[in-house]
């Protein structure tokens, strides 16, 4: 299985449509929070703001991922801050790439190559995408989790997020 990270200028709609319909029910809280067609929307337009950095994941040639980031400085070093993580399968219908070595060395490689520590990630405990995160990253990075207002003086109180969203702290071991 071949996984690659790469940075790229733009998404492409049809992609991330797709994307995103793979990734919805795991997304299921922000779904109704939002409303999924306000979700779809606010998630695209992450990836056409020229402000962000846009990467996508490749599994065996074929988009698995677009990530919209910024970096980010956390306790003097600086992380990829995730927005909008859209994670849909591979060819084959799959999301079983997401748990693999490959993958870990993989995500580890491009931040490495970056200069990132780790990610930091917003999001809703106990939603079937957190848990799939905390498991997959559990395994090989430690792992910090914080309530909005108390992270980093309180950064991402502006977002008008509900009190159940928390911020992950991932730093590669």
């Amino acid at each position: 299985m071949d996984i690659q990270f790469q940075i790229i200028e733009t998404a492409d709609r049809d992609i991330y449509d797709r994307l995103f319909a793979e990734a919805l029910p795991l997304i299921g809280a922000e779904r109704l929070r939002l409303g999924e067609e306000n979700l779809r929307e606010e998630m695209w337009s992450g990836l056409t703001d020229p402000s962000n950095k846009i990467h996508q994941v490749t599994v065996d040639g074929y988009v698995t991922v677009y990530i919209c980031y910024k970096d980010y400085t956390y306790n003097e070093k600086t992380y990829r801050l995730l927005m909008h993580p859209t994670v849909g399968c591979d060819a084959n219908g799959s999301k079983a790439w997401y748990y693999s070595e490959e993958f870990k060395q993989a995500e580890q490689a491009f931040d490495a190559a970056q200069n990132h520590a780790g990610l930091i990630t917003l999001f809703n405990p106990d939603t079937p995408a957190a848990l799939s995160m905390g498991a997959n990253f559990g395994s090989y990075a430690s792992i910090e989790v914080f309530e909005v207002n108390d992270f980093d003086g309180g950064v991402f109180n502006f977002l008008g997020l509900p009190d159940t969203m928390r911020v992950m702290v991932v730093t590669w071991n």
